[in-house]
């Protein structure tokens, strides 16, 4: 591990990509692997902020900065990185990693390999012989070593490298590098990593259900079984993400290839109702804010075979179907937002709405719920709170619109009339609107879909009104790791 982290830790600083054409390397990954990733090493360098000056790579400043602040001293990150771009690696090629088929289920000694590509094989011997203390031996038409629980492989101009726990398994290391049909056989890995953008990734999204379900197999706790059946509906055969890096941005875009007869595009062809941005003005508002939306169709979704299955004897239930009938009304959005001005603290509001003309239907069902018996009923509104210093709980009704809402912060500011958030909700059947602001940075993420298939995310980090690099962006998330663990 130790190894694992000063090779490919740096290799991370450096940034792994994609964006090449096909090469030789392609021919070692088998045909059948859950997981591809290719990746350009030239154009994640250029995105990442780290430049070059007389032969030497420098970090970005407030990377470097932070890097300072946790290790004490940033000058042995740039010694090591520039020692990596003296070790062989052809900075200019492609990096690939998959993860072989059995891994999943332990079946395969290997859960993940990474392939580096070469310009000087004996500067990378020389390289691992410093930093891994190995060295190679000749085995056929490979270089080999092993300092556990790392194995290196030297072939053709590439390093291969994965981490195992079991030893004598060097040959079987070997054999799976020489599989009967490689990736260029594979016509959805083919597709998946066939773009130019920066990272490329192909999932073969069906062998993960199947494991998942496995695993989930014979567990009748509700979470297992709605689990279970969110993965049964959700029928992808594969999956490919495509990150861009560009004009420091982080721009994702990620594709879902499902079976001609799924069940999941069959419920989503019903799903037809139009996005609408008036409920994003009732979720709250903060330095740290998150929104979320999804257009549904109750009907739909209430009467589909799976859902009744899960629900069972619920289903037909005299009182559930009271709670059934205002779900199955809904044809629109369902928006849940959550902000917080104080990470540390732990304060928040949480607000879900949705629009349903059974909304006033509330109060006939309002019973069936513990505000029954200890809310206090305000006009159309239902309020649980033991104590002023409690959180207010409100369930309540207006014009419509069917909402809860969760106070644990003395704030009461909403979205209102911001334009950004709308302008998402406005477009797609499934949105995301994230936003926070610490230390004089700011942070902006947002998603979309339109046709609950596939999706797209954006992501930059500002100061001073200006987009920072990615490296230099990686310290706003690092503050923000430190509010969320501060309060946990």
């Amino acid at each position: 591990m130790k190894l694992i982290k000063c090779l490919f830790l740096t290799l991370a600083v450096l940034l792994l990509a994609t964006s090449c054409t096909k090469d030789k390397t392609q021919e070692y990954i088998p045909s059948d692997a859950v997981v591809v990733l290719k990746a350009d090493l030239s154009q994640l360098i250029k995105h990442s902020g780290i430049r070059q000056k007389d032969g030497k790579l420098l970090l970005p400043p407030k990377f470097k900065k932070m890097l300072e602040d946790q290790s004490g001293d940033a000058k042995d990150v740039e010694k090591e990185m520039n020692k990596l771009q003296e070790s062989g690696i052809d900075f200019s090629g492609c990096c690939y990693g998959f993860m072989p088929n059995g891994a999943l289920n332990g079946k395969s000694d290997f859960e993940f390999v990474f392939l580096v590509p070469l310009d000087d094989e004996k500067k990378m011997q020389e390289y691992l012989k410093e930093k891994a203390e190995v060295d190679f031996e000749k085995k056929g038409d490979v270089l080999v070593a092993s300092n556990k629980p790392n194995i290196f492989v030297i072939k053709d101009g590439t390093l291969f490298v994965t981490e195992v726990w079991d030893e004598g398994v060097e040959d079987d290391f070997i054999t799976l590098l020489k599989p009967k049909k490689s990736m260029s056989d594979n016509d959805a890995i083919v597709k998946a990593l066939g773009t130019d953008d920066d990272v490329n990734i192909f999932m073969d999204t069906k062998k993960f259900r199947k494991m998942a379900a496995r695993e989930l197999d014979g567990g009748y706790d509700p979470e297992s079984m709605a689990a279970s059946t969110m993965m049964d509906l959700f029928d992808v055969e594969s999956s490919a993400i495509h990150i861009n890096l560009a004009d420091n941005e982080i721009n994702v875009r990620t594709e879902n290839e499902f079976d001609k007869n799924s069940d999941y595009m069959k419920l989503v062809k019903k799903m037809t109702s139009k996005p609408d941005a008036d409920l994003v003005k009732m979720m709250p508002a903060g330095d740290n804010a998150i929104v979320f939306s999804l257009c549904i169709n109750g009907e739909a979704i209430a009467d589909f075979d799976l859902v009744k299955n899960l629900l069972g004897e619920a289903y037909d239930d005299p009182d559930f179907a009271k709670i059934l009938n205002i779900f199955k009304s809904i044809n629109g959005p369902v928006t849940i937002g959550a902000a917080s001005n104080n990470l540390g603290e732990g304060e928040f509001n949480v607000v879900v709405a949705t629009k349903t003309p059974k909304a006033s239907d509330l109060h006939s069902i309002i019973d069936m719920t513990p505000m029954g018996e200890y809310g206090t009923r305000e006009g159309s509104e239902y309020v649980l709170q033991e104590s002023p210093d409690d959180p207010k709980i409100i369930l309540g009704e207006n014009n419509n619109v069917l909402y809860y809402k969760f106070n644990n912060s003395n704030s009461s500011a909403t979205m209102g009339d911001n334009n950004a958030a709308k302008a998402i909700f406005s477009n797609a059947l499934a949105a995301l609107y994230f936003t926070s602001t610490i230390d004089n940075m700011q942070m902006q993420c947002t998603m979309e879909s339109k046709d609950l298939k596939d999706g797209y995310t954006t992501m930059w980090v500002k100061e001073d009104g200006k987009k920072l690099c990615l490296l230099d962006a990686l310290t706003f998330f690092a503050k923000l790791a430190d509010e969320v663990d501060f309060y946990y």
